[in-house]
């Protein structure tokens, strides 16, 4: 989230300085670290994130959240196409941080273009749960997403 007092460029400075010291920690352990975009936060959306890593060039990935990406109004299939291998991990929601599946994002296109960059990594379910019975649907519907994924 942004920081009180603090610049945009201020915020930037101090996180890439602070993964600079972690990053190498990290990779002794075969770890990686992924940053998160959201609207009004220091890393705004996805181009922002791609922007960050490529003047950084710190070995970190962007996590592709379903839910930013629709309050970006950003195209699924572009945006990940655009990412590519930036994408550490997938959060997976509906459109309005709801049950995955539900709202208006676009999830075949969104799969296709994970599918189509090879994508192998995390999807991650974070939504906010209604009933109890969503934690079934949910799990369901994002095993049926990695199918569109890693199928040929």
């Amino acid at each position: 989230n942004p920081t009180q007092n603090a610049s945009r460029e201020e915020s930037l400075e101090t996180l890439a300085e602070n993964l600079y010291k972690i990053c190498p920690i990290l990779a002794e352990n075969n770890l990686i670290i992924t940053i998160e975009f959201e609207k009004g936060c220091p890393i705004d959306n996805y181009r922002d994130g791609i922007t960050f890593i490529q003047d950084t060039q710190l070995p970190i990935r962007l996590t592709c959240d379903t839910y930013h990406l629709f309050n970006d109004n950003a195209d699924p299939y572009k945006s990940v196409l655009e990412m590519g291998d930036f994408i550490g991990d997938a959060h997976i929601s509906g459109s309005h941080r709801g049950e995955p599946g539900t709202g208006e994002f676009d999830f075949d296109s969104f799969a296709f273009g994970l599918k189509e960059i090879g994508f192998i990594g995390p999807l991650v379910i974070q939504y906010k749960m209604e009933d109890v019975g969503s934690i079934s649907r949910s799990c369901m519907f994002t095993q049926k997403l990695k199918e569109q994924i890693i199928t040929s």
